[in-house]
């Protein structure tokens, strides 16, 4: 059976994130491959490029306002699915130099879906675009997201190099499709996050019945909150 393994913030303590890691992971395994999650978890990622008050800011803001707003359940939740559901990797990557060092082995390397590329996340961090796979691997992306409409002009360079060495690459953005055309000169394709991708029968087979109170209509609103604009027209 031909092996793949993923990258993506299968550690993040976010929903959408463990739901798109999820049937991203469901997907492969349909098409009969064998799957692993990369368990690359950095303790820096996201703030190697902060000045020292934005980490504290980063910090408090982590440790002490969301904690107290969402509480522990959402990392509860969010631990229990990834035991439960998630075919995470035994060995354990918590810096750049043990995955570069020391990689782990498969058929194939993916990318995606989520923020993979965005620098305000990864900031210099090539690990995202595969950097650590073999010579002459597989390397693809998945719906792989940059979460702005430019790269800054630091990244540049590197980004550019990074995406030439990938031998498919998807987007799930028309942003991403034209960063990456700028950059390889190459057209690529638009594609749905995974998420999208599982019929209502898949996700009813993890999902725990809820009861909704049937004597009031009600409208169900998932989306990223601070947008304005958005919540106007929602």
């Amino acid at each position: 059976m031909k092996t793949i393994g993923t990258i993506t913030f299968h550690d993040s303590i976010n929903y959408g994130a463990q739901l798109q890691t999820y049937a991203l992971q469901k997907i492969l395994q349909n098409m009969g491959y064998k799957v692993e999650i990369i368990n690359y978890t950095p303790s820096n990622r996201g703030m190697q490029s902060f000045s020292k008050l934005k980490k504290l800011r980063s910090y408090a803001w982590h440790r002490i306002v969301k904690k107290i707003l969402v509480g522990d359940k959402r990392k509860e939740r969010t631990n229990e699915f990834r035991k439960k559901y998630l075919s995470i990797s035994n060995e354990k990557y918590t810096s750049y130099e043990s995955l570069h060092l020391d990689p782990p082995i498969y058929d194939a390397y993916i990318t995606g879906s989520d923020q993979v590329w965005n620098p305000n996340i990864i900031d210099k961090d090539s690990s995202y675009f595969l950097t650590f796979a073999p010579k002459h691997s597989k390397r693809i992306s998945y719906a792989a997201s940059f979460g702005i409409s430019t790269i800054p002009e630091i990244y540049k360079d590197n980004y550019s190099k990074w995406l030439k060495e990938f031998d498919y690459i998807s987007t799930r953005e028309y942003e991403g499709q034209d960063i990456i055309k700028n950059f390889t000169g190459n057209n690529v394709d638009i594609t749905l996050d995974p998420t999208l991708l599982l019929d209502k029968e898949e996700w009813s087979s993890i999902s725990k019945s809820t009861i909704f109170d049937k004597k009031h209509k009600y409208i169900l609103c998932y989306y990223m909150p601070g947008d304005k604009l958005v919540n106007k027209k929602i």
